[in-house]
Parts: structure tokens; sequence; C-alpha cells
């Protein structure tokens, strides 16, 4: 069975242009995320797997391949469970 990741609910979040700018209010913390990385948080708004999530970066980028997009999304995904941005849905 493939883990399925969430967005924290408590992660405040405003659009910049094709940027997101989030704010985790308990580490007081912001953080800006890039075209890609704003598109994994928006499909983040319910629960998905890395291969839902590469799925969905080839679908919005012309060219992504697969392998390169699981690859990307592990990293972002890594580095979004290291700022309490994400957790692993139940």
């Amino acid at each position: 069975m493939s883990i399925r990741y969430r967005r924290n609910p408590d992660i405040e979040g405003s659009p910049m242009l094709e940027e997101m700018i989030l704010l985790n209010p308990s580490s007081k913390q912001f953080c800006v995320l890039n075209e890609t990385s704003s598109v994994l948080w928006d499909r983040l708004a319910n629960p998905c797997t890395v291969d839902e999530l590469a799925d969905e970066l080839c679908k919005s980028f012309e060219g992504a391949d697969l392998a390169t997009a699981k690859q990307d999304v592990e990293r972002v995904l890594d580095e979004f469970q290291r700022l309490e941005l994400v957790a692993e849905a139940p």
C-alpha cells in the first residue's frame, strides 16, 4: 500500500503569482514555494501518493518525464515533512 500525504491543516498559505508563501504558525517560519512546489501544495489539499503527485507534475509541465517527476516529488515531500508542512495521511 502506498503512503498518502496531506497538508498540515495549521499551515496558512497565500498565492503570489505562480508561487505560494506558507506560514507555519507553530514554528513562526515562512516558506516560499516555487511553481513546481506550489503545484504539489495545491494537489495536497486532498491526501495523495507520490505517484499521484508525479502524475500531476507531468500534466502541469510539458516535457516532464515520470521518473524525474517522482524524484522531484520525493525531494519536495522530504523538505515539506522536515518543515512540518505535510504529514502522512491516516
